[in-house]
């Protein structure tokens, strides 16, 4: 025992001998037992919590003949909101005060490199290939449905966020910007909670969301359920100018949409402890949205035999998705070892109605009337199952294996064809199926001395076929290596050098292969490329990490066959045709800095970064596509604390003119700001402004050899939104506060 010792926290156990200590920092630490009459102690052995053993639990100890023995004492040390891992960036959200109340849209603007724009769309450093995991598994998710996921998760239901720009090789290959996997909070309260999300939005136009979420327990059975109703009405205009340069001709382009989403998106979750070894789990979620929208569409055509145009394009969209899963988990010893078996199947259908025309504005004569209807029906299968062995030198082996298979339909039937873009216009049924196989190991070293090592490799096998009019059959088989190495500057783990290297793919998009034309207007039509091949992606990573928190990191990444949206005149009848082709290679070089400040009641994270992005190789129609920038990224969140539960939040981004390919992306800001009441710990409203000043509108230039286009999207994206969030328990603490006892006073001082 030590020669001097200083208590630091005191607490009583209730009538079980069951408590939890919080404290504020790592370090070494000792408990102290003792009788409420008794003035004698007894002492555990020395505890040491850091970085990675930060909680400590202690069953069954006695300290005395007489005492009641203690059942599950745990002592835990708070948890900073970032922390810097092997292979992963972690945002500790459970009990952090940044994250609360918020959604998860917004705790992931708290993340290093995370940008959300206005519209929903997620990025990392700059890429927006991102996938999304929910414990383990992967989400099917995407556009609406994906915003109303982040929008309606609150920070109540989450224990933290992984991120990993360099994924081990348990991960699927899938994605070349990073992997975001969200940790659910288990309930373990026995009883009842209910979460009422409630928010109203202006941006010209009125939107809502309500969302009740409910989570119940009981004895080893968990259940939870969520469904979310949103009305979304938004604005977009589009103003568009086209110049041709074989002939000078000139198009302008002035489109308005209204368009409304609604949406109804639902989740049910079943999780049953089956004795201490075994667990399962199911999960049912899904969402169906009901799009409508009417376009106003003026086209200016500025040549030798100039004429005036308008139109209207009328659409009506139902999406209709369902994922299904189930999962099995045996531990196979004290060390947690395990073996995790999980299964899902995913169902999407989608249904379209479409109605586009437009006429001369002088003569009234017809340039196009085309009537269609398409429907997209997708299913997914897959079959996932990971073992882990630990060693209790706490060095582990993960390996396992996954098989995937998807079908695909899409069909798009035009019934009436009236178009200046010739007879050529047809539909058909797009038929696509793939099968992917993969098998993996992923092995962590014993820590040696200030050194830390972990490495894997992944086999996936891909094999696809296509029909429409013909056949397409690709095949092909790849390798994923990745590797980890950590060294610790100091003793103390002060100062971190952190190194990394993955191989990820990148497979097209379904809608990417489709060759159906789908025509638009008079004007353009786009249409997919069914011998578009894997794009393939090599990441080396080198981080410098200082006390955990502020980290400096260059990166290099090098692509190949790199998708690329490709613009082009159709010299018959001056129409704008846009593909997706390979290009040969994309390179991108980047430096980034993330500094968290946390001072008394202010709370700032500040991201920068700076990155050189170059394409260059030839496209399909002979030309040579070379293009760079060199952009600036700066994003700032923060949160400041003030008397009587107030928050006050903000946001700011700023980026640069960057490139993604044959598109420069012209100069974008963003700024929110808000502020949060907290209502005796249940109720929390918050009050958002979301880019007041219009700084986040789209500014795009294409130059080719063929035209130059520039176009501008604005929309409502200066929005007010009121948020309130409401939650009630009914359970074991609810019971005892009805019925007190003689300790209710000492047992409430020991709840959170």
């Amino acid at each position: 025992m030590p020669d001097t010792l200083s208590i630091l926290r005191g607490q009583y156990t209730d009538s079980t001998g069951k408590f939890n200590i919080y404290l504020s920092e790592y370090g070494d630490y000792m408990l102290g037992f003792r009788q409420f009459s008794d003035t004698n102690q007894t002492f555990t052995g020395l505890i040491a919590l850091s970085e990675t053993k930060n909680s400590f639990e202690l069953r069954d100890f006695i300290i005395s003949e007489t005492a009641t023995m203690l059942g599950e004492i745990s002592i835990k040390a708070k948890k900073p909101l970032i922390q810097h891992e092997l292979d992963k960036v972690i945002i500790n959200v459970d009990g952090n005060y940044l994250a609360k109340g918020k959604s998860l849209d917004n705790i992931l603007k708290l993340a290093p490199g995370i940008v959300i724009d206005s519209k929903g769309s997620v990025s990392v450093n700059g890429n927006a290939n991102v996938t999304f995991l929910i414990n383990g598994r992967t989400m099917k998710l995407s556009g609406e449905a994906l915003n109303a996921f982040l929008k309606t998760h609150l920070s109540e239901n989450i224990s933290s966020l992984e991120i990993m720009t360099n994924p081990s090789a348990k991960y699927d290959a899938e994605g070349t910007a990073a992997i975001i996997h969200i940790v659910p909070k288990r309930n373990n309260q026995q009883g009842t909670k209910i979460t009422n999300f409630v928010s109203y939005g202006y941006s010209g136009v009125h939107t809502g969301v309500y969302s009740p979420q409910i989570s119940h327990k009981r004895k080893n059975t968990i259940i939870e359920a969520n469904i979310t109703l949103i009305n979304d009405p938004k604005l977009d205009v589009y103003e568009i100018e086209r110049k041709f340069k074989a002939n000078n001709n000139r198009i302008f382009q002035n489109t308005e949409e209204l368009r409304t989403d609604r949406l109804v998106s639902y989740q049910l979750d079943y999780f049953n402890a089956l004795g201490k070894n075994q667990e399962i789990g199911a999960v049912w979620s899904g969402f169906k949205n009901f799009n409508k929208s009417n376009t106003d569409i003026n086209n200016t055509l500025i040549s030798y035999a100039s004429g005036d145009s308008f139109g209207k394009n009328k659409r009506n969209i139902q999406t209709n998705e369902d994922n299904l899963g189930a999962f099995y988990l045996k531990k196979l010893d004290s060390l947690g070892s395990n073996v995790d078996i999980k299964a899902n199947y995913w169902f999407s259908a989608d249904k379209g109605n479409f109605n586009n025309y437009s006429v001369t504005k002088t003569t009234k004569d017809t340039l196009d009337d085309l009537i269609y209807k398409t429907s997209n029906n997708s299913k997914i299968f897959t079959l996932q199952m990971d073992i882990v062995k630990n060693k209790s030198n706490g060095s582990y082996l993960e390996y396992g294996g996954k098989l995937s298979n998807v079908n695909t339909i899409y069909d798009l039937n035009y019934q009436k064809l009236v178009s200046n873009l010739g007879d050529d216009i047809f539909g058909g049924k797009f038929d696509y199926h793939e099968e992917v196989y993969a098998a993996y190991f992923n092995k962590h070293l014993p820590k040696y001395k200030r050194w830390e090592l972990m490495g894997g490799l992944r086999f996936e096998s891909s094999r696809s076929n296509a029909f429409y009019k013909t056949s397409y059959i690709l095949k092909y088989n790849s390798f994923f290596p990745s590797l980890f190495v950590k060294y610790a500057l100091d003793s103390a783990e002060n100062n971190v050098l952190n190194f990394s290297y993955s191989r990820r793919i990148s497979r097209p998009k379904y809608h990417q292969l489709s060759p159906v034309p789908n025509y638009l207007n008079a004007y353009a039509y786009s249409v997919g490329n069914p011998f578009l091949k894997p794009e393939f992606v090599n990441r080396v990573e080198s981080k410098y990490v200082y006390k955990n928190n502020y980290s400096l990191t260059l990166a290099f990444e090098k692509y190949n066959n790199v998708f690329t949206s490709i613009a082009y005149q159709n010299l018959d009848n001056s129409s704008f045709v846009s593909t997706t082709e390979n290009l040969s290679q994309r390179s991108n070089l980047e430096l980034t800095l993330s500094i968290p400040v946390n001072y008394k009641i202010l709370s700032v994270n500040t991201y920068a970064g700076l990155s050189y992005n170059q394409f260059k190789g030839p496209t399909a129609k002979g030309s040579l596509l070379q293009q760079s920038a060199l952009s600036i990224l700066i994003n700032i969140s923060g949160a400041l604390s003030l008397p009587k539960g107030y928050n006050l939040e903000f946001n700011g981004m700023y980026i640069s003119p960057n490139t993604t390919g044959q598109t420069m992306i012209l100069r974008r800001n963003d700024l929110s700001v808000g502020i949060g009441k907290t209502f005796k710990e249940r109720t929390y409203l918050k009050l958002y402004i979301e880019d007041p000043f219009y700084f986040n509108w789209e500014r795009l230039r294409i130059n080719t050899e063929e035209q130059e286009t520039f176009s501008l999207n604005r929309w409502n994206s200066r929005k007010v939104t009121l948020t309130l969030v409401h939650s009630i328990s009914r359970g074991m603490d609810y019971n005892k506060k009805r019925a007190p006892k003689s300790n209710s006073e000492e047992t409430y001082r020991t709840t959170r």
